[in-house]
């Protein structure tokens, strides 16, 4: 029986949103705009920054490469972010269901 059996309807999603949250720089990215009320936009320079504080392994130079050429494209990708690479710029949108697929998954790994 393959995964996505399992689950068919839901498989998919919770396969991308995992692999999504599977990057500590995307994990703390999100955390960053969901812990920030005032701001759903911000510039890469700051969000490097902020990884760098939180990160304190990140080395900013390529913090911001992996950002730029990783993180942002792949969370544009899934819809939680808009980029801005000319203006090196973010705007957060979060992702509805992110946090009830969580629920969801959970919920699988509780029963016995």
């Amino acid at each position: 029986m393959s995964h996505s059996e399992c689950y068919p309807n839901k498989a998919p999603r919770m396969n991308r949103l995992l692999k999504t949250l599977s990057s500590p720089h995307r994990r703390e990215l999100i955390h960053y705009f969901e812990t920030s009320p005032q701001t759903d936009a911000e510039s890469v320079d700051t969000i490097v920054s902020h990884l760098d504080s939180r990160i304190p392994s990140t080395n900013p130079t390529s913090a911001e490469t992996a950002l730029h050429h990783n993180h942002l494209p792949k969370l544009e990708q899934e819809g939680w972010i808009d980029y801005d690479s000319q203006r090196e710029w973010v705007h957060y949108h979060g992702k509805d269901d992110a946090e009830s697929l969580l629920r969801e998954l959970s919920a699988i790994f509780a029963k016995n």
